[in-house]
């Protein structure tokens, strides 16, 4: 155990069986990066210790994530200390089929410790987001009889014969999981198992309130004033269809020169990046593609831009940064797939993409173009929806419902 011992005794021991808020406890890596899973778990953590329920943080790995915790006030309890557990376990996952094998025998090493801590913790409930730790904490709550919530992140995969589907519906079925798909669009993935909830997950208007952020002022970036920016606020990775909007760009501005595009996101030190930027210099785009590291609060940075652009090539579960960007009165070019499909209304809030190819994307940021005097407009109706279908005031009473629900309810 870590120098945050887990404590030997507490009120949560002796509480009353019939208390209609029972310590929720999440299980987390500990340095997840900056992203839309991080702001969600906090502004679920934050809405349950506001309405009373005592919230635990139990992670694997300590880290900048555990760190932040902290600095908001939350007990953390780690099982690993050295900060690097999690990053030796991403690698040997990654090196293949034998690789992800090794790493699921890694990751079981937690396992008594994290019984031993559950124990003294006493959660009644547990929520976990990613799909390895189903097969970790399953086994240990099963035991204890502490009630598994799966907060999916992502969308599942399609495998032939659907077999990983069934792979999943068994492992929920053994360990008595309450699933909960973060769109109507991954719980079909999933393949609608017994039990299944929706529950968007939770942005916070407060937070991304254009009335209240102060935009970033362009002049600090190098950007000119007359410049129409197109914002990219992701996690530089391929999933994000990077090069796809450098070359989308490339093609748009032969018909409009004041376009640029700015990724907001890192890390900027990544191979990755570094693909972005020589591809932006062979497109000679140096003048016209920004790049600027992660940030904890996007917001100053949406209300910097003009238009905000999501298109991953693949279906995107939710897309919260999406939601908060339509918080921030932006209109948002995203690829109609997944989550941004039943967040974004086409014409109304933003436009669709059919793919994420640069032709399409290019023609979809022709089309905003065509509409520039709507967007004042789009982005009323866009923070409008946001607030009436994705805010904390909205998901926040749904989470509460899956914290109480039998898994099969």
């Amino acid at each position: 155990m870590s120098s945050h011992p887990v404590p030997a005794a507490s009120a949560n021991a002796t509480r009353d069986p019939d208390d209609a808020r029972p310590p929720v406890c999440w299980l987390l890596w500990g340095d997840e990066p900056i992203g839309g899973v991080r702001r969600a778990l906090l502004n679920f953590a934050g809405g349950l210790r506001a309405r009373g329920w005592p919230v635990q943080l139990l992670c694997l790995d300590d880290g900048p994530l555990a760190e932040t915790l902290r600095s908001l006030g939350y007990t953390v309890h780690c099982l690993h200390e050295d900060g690097q557990q999690h990053a030796r376990y991403a690698a040997t996952a990654a090196s293949g089929r034998l690789g992800q094998l090794a790493a699921l025998r890694q990751l079981r090493g937690y396992r008594p410790a994290l019984t031993a801590a559950l124990r003294q913790l006493r959660p009644a409930v547990v929520s976990v987001y990613w799909p390895d730790f189903l097969l970790l904490a399953g086994g240990p709550c099963r035991q204890l009889g502490i009630r598994l919530l799966w907060e999916m992140p992502e969308v599942p995969s399609v495998y032939r014969f659907r077999l990983n589907q069934r792979i999943y519906a068994a492992l929920l079925a053994w360990y008595r999981v309450k699933p909960v798909a973060n769109s109507r669009f991954s719980g079909e993935r999933l393949g609608q198992p017994r039990g299944l909830a929706v529950v968007y997950p939770p942005s916070d208007p407060a937070q991304f309130d254009p009335a209240r952020v102060q935009p970033w002022r362009r002049a600090d970036w190098q950007l000119p004033e007359d410049a129409i920016l197109l914002g990219a606020v992701a996690r530089l990775s391929p999933q994000k269809c990077g090069e796809a909007l450098i070359q989308a760009l490339a093609l748009a501005r032969s018909k409009e020169p004041r376009l640029h595009l700015v990724f907001v996101g890192g890390p900027l030190d990544s191979p990755y990046a570094e693909t972005l930027r020589t591809l932006v210099r062979q497109l000679q785009l140096g003048a016209f593609v920004h790049f600027i590291p992660a940030v904890d609060d996007p917001a100053p940075a949406q209300a910097m831009m003009d238009v905000i652009l999501s298109c991953r090539p693949d279906a995107e579960g939710f897309g919260l940064s999406i939601v908060e960007a339509m918080l921030m009165q932006k209109p948002v070019l995203a690829r109609a797939l997944g989550g941004p499909a039943e967040t974004v209304l086409d014409g109304v809030t933003g436009w669709h993409l059919a793919d994420a190819e640069p032709a399409t994307i290019a023609a979809g940021i022709a089309r905003a173009l065509a509409e520039r005097p709507r967007w004042q407009a789009m982005g009323t109706a866009a923070r409008q929806r946001a607030i009436a279908h994705y805010s904390l005031a909205v998901s926040l009473p749904a989470y509460e419902r899956c914290l109480r629900a039998e898994p099969w309810r």
